[in-house]
């Protein structure tokens, strides 16, 4: 369990990246318009559908769900963490 929540913590930085750039719009002409592709309008058709479909859900279990689960499960161990500590100390 604990080398898969060190996996987790490498990748969730450039995961949650590539979730932010959904909102990621530029000014063109008086239009907001998507960075990474200048043909969506931003939160408009397909583009809010995409939002509210994935992105906020990924964001919301991706972006705060993977460090509550590590914060959890280092809850739960605490004990044994704290065990572990003291007879490193002595």
């Amino acid at each position: 369990m604990s080398s898969l929540i060190v996996v987790l913590f490498l990748v969730h930085p450039n995961i949650a990246k590539s979730m932010f750039l959904a909102f990621n719009c530029i000014e063109v002409d008086g239009v907001f318009r998507m960075k990474e592709n200048i043909k969506n309008v931003c939160y408009q058709g397909e583009h809010m559908k995409y939002i509210t479909v994935l992105v906020f859900p990924a964001v919301v279990l991706w972006v705060f769900g993977i460090p509550l689960l590590a914060y959890f499960v280092l809850l739960r161990n605490k004990a044994t963490i704290s065990l572990m500590n003291k007879k490193e100390i002595t």
